[in-house]
């Protein structure tokens, strides 16, 4: 039970992540443009 709450935490710690990369991409391709 334990490993799932861990490997749930991770993954969506790991696809914030992700997603803040992705907005923070998207702000700067906007500002070059």
């Amino acid at each position: 039970m334990l490993v799932l709450v861990t490997g749930c935490l991770s993954l969506f710690c790991h696809r914030a992540t992700m997603e803040s990369i992705v907005v923070r991409w998207m702000l700067t391709s906007t500002v070059d443009l």
